[in-house]
């Protein structure tokens, strides 16, 4: 009978790390997707602006994952939170919903700090933060 268990246990544990590499190449695949939306949302978002009119991304991210996706997106790059609404706006973002949308930056950049930013610094007395690159497992 410990046999059975001792197989069993095997099995199981590769099935869990089949699952995990699956899960990995699900989760490049999204990060595809998305980088190509993201790309797409941006053309649109200057073609708009090139013919006068305004380019309101359809999808409903909320304002916490746009900021993590502008970071990612720009995984190299140092942003202060008025470079954060610029590159929203440049994604196709529809800030004008938000009343006060830097304290809106400023609130999820607070929240997501240490998690998934870092500060990096400071420009022209205002600290810059970047991407934290996760590894990879």
């Amino acid at each position: 009978m410990a046999l059975d268990y001792r197989e069993m246990f095997d099995q199981v544990k590769a099935e869990i790390a089949s699952k995990r590499k699956e899960l990995g190449v699900r989760l490049s695949q999204v990060d595809a997707l998305e980088d190509q939306i993201i790309g797409l949302q941006q053309t649109a978002a200057g073609l708009a602006k090139t013919l006068g009119e305004q380019y309101v991304a359809e999808d409903e991210m909320g304002l916490t994952d746009a900021i993590r996706r502008a970071f990612k997106q720009n995984d190299s790059r140092d942003f202060i939170a008025l470079d954060v609404k610029n590159e929203l706006e440049s994604m196709g973002y529809d800030l004008s919903k938000y009343g006060n949308v830097m304290a809106s930056i400023h609130s999820v950049i607070n929240r997501i700090l240490n998690k998934d930013i870092k500060q990096t610094g400071n420009k022209s007395g205002k600290p810059c933060f970047r991407w934290i690159q996760k590894a990879s497992k």
